[in-house]
């Protein structure tokens, strides 16, 4: 897919790069929407923009293996903190 964007050219793997990482960001947000209750509003985006911005990702590309690990890293820590926020 990037090779058909872009070529050999970095321009395209960048934008394909920036339109997966939306993409995931969104279905983030979406995901801790359906866990959350309705009356939090404001967490579910909060909580894709620290994704969004959070400079892990760039480790994740170094091996799967440490991709892994980030996905369940990020899926524990969401639970927790919508837990402590149920809790309220």
């Amino acid at each position: 897919m990037n090779y058909y964007v872009g070529g050999l050219s970095p321009f395209g793997y960048h934008v394909v790069n920036i339109v997966l990482h939306s993409t995931v960001t969104v279905l983030y947000m979406l995901a801790c929407r359906q866990v959350a209750p309705r009356h939090y509003k404001v967490e579910p985006v909060l909580a894709a923009a620290i994704f969004a911005v959070h400079p892990v990702h760039v480790e994740a590309v170094r091996t799967r293996e440490l991709t892994v690990v980030v996905i369940v890293n990020y899926s524990i820590i969401t639970k927790v903190v919508l837990m402590y926020l149920l809790q309220k």
